[in-house]
Order: structure tokens, then sequence, then C-alpha cells
């Protein structure tokens, strides 16, 4: 699939792959996914009774220093709370404005289903995708990304 948006002077081209990894890469993704939810489920039972007692959430930088060495790649685990954090905000605009809103909730493994890497730790290498930690994963290369640009962002 290609997604093109203009945005300015520049152009924003979205490229989905179809993954082919190997039986232990599978293993691996799950393990990730494993942790990347029950991550979420922490972090959201601790701004849930930070709330509860405090009336406030935990600030970025908590949040930051409670993911580190969660398992997970560094900026996918900061990706679990910034989502947390945006859905605290949301939460917190839509009371503002009036409109009833419940905290987000608990994931089950089957809720979570990507990990996002916003800047580092992929490269794109032919017919396979570097990531960290799973290796080389074989995908369908539809299509050549040429001097197009430079990928910014990968959702496994």
């Amino acid at each position: 699939m290609l997604v093109c948006l203009i945005v300015g002077f520049v152009v924003v081209c979205c490229f989905k792959f179809r993954l082919y990894p190997s039986k232990k890469q599978v293993v691996l993704l799950n393990q990730h996914l494993w942790v990347s939810k029950n991550l979420w489920n922490f972090l959201l039972d601790f701004n849930k009774r930070l709330y509860a007692d405090f009336g406030r959430f935990a600030t970025m930088r908590t949040m930051g220093l409670m993911v580190k060495n969660s398992g997970l790649h560094s900026q996918v685990a900061q990706q679990v709370f910034v989502r947390l954090q945006k859905a605290l905000k949301r939460k917190v605009s839509m009371k503002k404005l009036g409109l009833k809103c419940g905290f987000p909730r608990f994931k089950s493994f089957h809720d979570i289903k990507s990990l996002v890497y916003p800047q580092s730790g992929f490269k794109l290498a032919g017919k396979k995708l570097l990531a960290t930690p799973f290796g080389e994963l074989a995908i369908k290369q539809h299509r050549e990304m040429g001097e197009r640009g430079k990928i910014k962002q990968l959702t496994l």
C-alpha cells in the first residue's frame, strides 16, 4: 500500500510490506508484544493509583525512568508511554469539555498489535529488514523506495 500526502513542500509516503519472519523471530516478536502489553498495563495501573490518591498523572520523566531496562528497544518502550500519556491527556481534555470519558483500558495480548520504532533501530537492506533485536526479517518488497527519501518510522 502506498499513501502519499503533501504537507507544505514535503511529500510524505507510507509503504506497507509483508513480513516473513522465521519461527524464532515469531517467538521473539510475540515476546516483545507481551512485554509491551505488560509495560502498558503497569504504567496505566501506576497512573490510575496516582490519580486516585493525588489527582494527577505521572510525568513523562517519571514514566521514562520506569520503562528503562524493560526488555524492549529503548525507543519502542518510550512509544508505549508516549501513547499512554496522549490517552491520559485526551481524557483530561474531554473531562474539561464536560464530555464523559473514562480512563484508557488495560490491554490483553490481542490488543497490542504493533511495535513502533520512531527513529532508529531499523534499516532496509535489499529484500531484508534489519530490526533490533530481531535481526534480518524477510519482506515482500513490492515497490522500490529508490531516491524517494529515507525511512523515518517503522511499525511492526
